[in-house]
């Protein structure tokens, strides 16, 4: 449960740092160590949400014909029930309970996972009530040396 809420959490944390992406100047993004934060958390929480079993389960509803969040086809998919219970209920889980038996059997590496993920956002947010620090010279020229390669 606190890794599919830490999960939760690193997303909310990177739909902001998006909007501050689009919203900044170019050059301020490029200077700011943010852009490395955000690379690094989206890592991390792609990695959370597979081991924590999401994309297994958002596989198998959209084979129940429920729409994925990512969908921006019509809206003929079914409404999701309000009840977890009723979803599972229908739903094929031949795939997803292997993956919850294996998650049970690696529950450190997913507790790593989560803390790694819990400390990068903590880390991005921090950083936004005290300003985000710019990329150091060196950072600056080891990036600038590895684009004319």
């Amino acid at each position: 449960w606190d890794a599919l809420l830490t999960t939760l959490q690193a997303r909310a944390c990177l739909q902001r740092c998006y909007a501050l992406k689009y919203s900044w100047p170019e050059n301020a993004w490029r200077r700011c160590r943010l852009r490395n934060w955000v690379a690094e958390l989206e890592g991390i929480a792609g990695a959370l949400e597979s081991a924590v079993g999401l994309t297994s389960l958002d596989s198998a509803a959209q084979q129940a014909g429920y729409s994925s969040a990512q969908s921006e086809g019509p809206n003929d998919a079914k409404q999701l029930p309000t009840r977890p219970s009723d979803l599972l209920k229908q739903l094929d889980l031949r795939q997803i309970l292997p993956h919850a038996i294996a998650i049970s059997e690696t529950s450190a590496a997913l507790g790593q996972l989560s803390l790694a993920a819990s400390i990068q956002t903590t880390r991005i947010i921090d950083a936004g009530y005290t300003g985000f620090p710019e990329v150091g010279i060196a950072e600056d020229t080891f990036r600038n040396v590895t684009t004319r390669v």
